[in-house]
């Protein structure tokens, strides 16, 4: 009996750590649509060692040993952290009100970027692999990438209406997937 409990637990853990990295991994192309990024992500972290804390202070009673128990402490409080910021990010855009309002952003410019890990072939084409939109929206910088050229005329300093809609935390999200070439209004 007492062998299946840290079987079970192994399973249980290896489970969590390839869904926390599958999370991350479906979650990076809308990462850079998400206004204020930064804040979501520092107070889901935050909540998550409070969570995570308040889990260990709950579940870890059985072992005698304090270093033990330091232990299993620290590794709850540290699978919140890691795990917080992605169910943040995820629930923000899962659970948004998907109304979109057109908003004004200021336009900076407009990159080509040329993605190859081993470099450019002579006998291969130069188009680029994504483009690089940077943005300013309240004195924010915003970089945008998009698989097609969107905003082809604009001139930095104008301003480009793109559609947004509100995130479950408030934060707000920037819908570029429908997009289509000169598809912001200039």
């Amino acid at each position: 009996m007492n062998k299946v409990g840290p079987k079970l637990l192994g399973v249980i853990g290896t489970i969590v750590f390839f869904g926390i990295i599958i999370g991350y991994i479906t979650e990076f192309k809308y990462i850079d649509c998400t206004i204020g990024v930064k804040k979501l992500l520092l107070y889901s972290a935050i909540t998550g060692i409070a969570v995570g804390f308040l889990v260990a202070l709950l579940t870890n009673n059985d072992p005698p040993n304090s270093i033990e128990k330091t232990r299993n402490y620290l590794f709850i409080i540290l699978v919140f952290f890691v795990g917080s910021p992605i169910i943040g990010l995820k629930t923000n855009r899962w659970f948004a009100d998907k109304t979109k309002t057109i908003t004004p952003f200021t336009f900076i410019k407009q990159k080509p970027v040329l993605s190859k890990p081993f470099g450019q072939l002579k006998f291969e084409s130069t188009a680029p692999a994504y483009y690089l939109v940077e943005l300013s929206y309240q004195g924010e910088s915003i970089k945008l990438k998009s698989d097609k050229q969107w905003v082809s005329n604009a001139q930095a300093g104008k301003e480009v209406y793109l559609p947004v809609y509100r995130g479950l935390w408030g934060f707000e999200i920037v819908d570029i997937q429908g997009l289509t070439p000169d598809a912001a209004t200039i």
